[in-house]
């Protein structure tokens, strides 16, 4: 079994390697297949190194690497990627959830106006209503006013005699 400086060398060795030939202008099929051996052997040797050394972290994030279309890449970047399209999907599931709330919502308010829209109604027939009866009411009230103003004047006219024959006392005169 190798020690873990010189798998941490293996790995140096590979990785500075594998950048090398990245870098080249001119790349042929040797150079590909020299380049996907180095990485088949530098994965060997993280595994090793994070089998017998559990507590060892691999730098790879910070060491540059070129990828299928020469575009230099990381693992770190590779990461923030993945990261904001996972950030992205969980805001589009997100946005998904307001709209529907946001749908039902508007739903629950036209039902709401409806309802109020109905009770509105329904008071204005009643104030209608009670407008009706407050002026028949009043009408009754007109006529009764008149009725008892017709009686009083009646009783006056029934009472005027009656107290005039009742305030002249009659003297009656003995001649005998």
């Amino acid at each position: 079994m190798k020690t873990e400086e010189s798998l941490k060398r293996e790995l140096a060795r590979l990785r500075k390697e594998r950048t090398a030939l990245s870098e080249q202008a001119v790349q042929d099929a040797r150079s590909w297949e020299r380049i996907n051996t180095i990485g088949w052997k530098t994965k060997n040797v993280l595994n090793q190194l994070t089998e017998h050394f559990p507590g060892w972290k691999d730098d790879e994030d910070r060491i540059p690497h070129r990828d299928t279309d020469g575009q230099i890449n990381t693992v770190r970047y590779e990461a923030v990627n993945a990261m904001l399209h996972d950030g992205f999907l969980k805001q589009h599931r997100k946005n998904g959830e307001q709209g529907a709330m946001i749908a039902q919502l508007r739903e629950d308010f036209q039902a709401t106006i409806t309802k109020l829209e109905a009770n509105i109604t329904q008071l204005q027939f009643t104030v209608t209503k009670q407008e009706a009866t407050t002026a028949q009411q009043q009408k009754g009230m007109e006529v009764l006013t008149a009725t008892l103003k017709e009686r009083a004047s009646q009783i006056q006219r029934v009472s005027d005699p009656l107290e005039l024959s009742k305030a002249a006392p009659q003297r009656v005169v003995n001649n005998q």
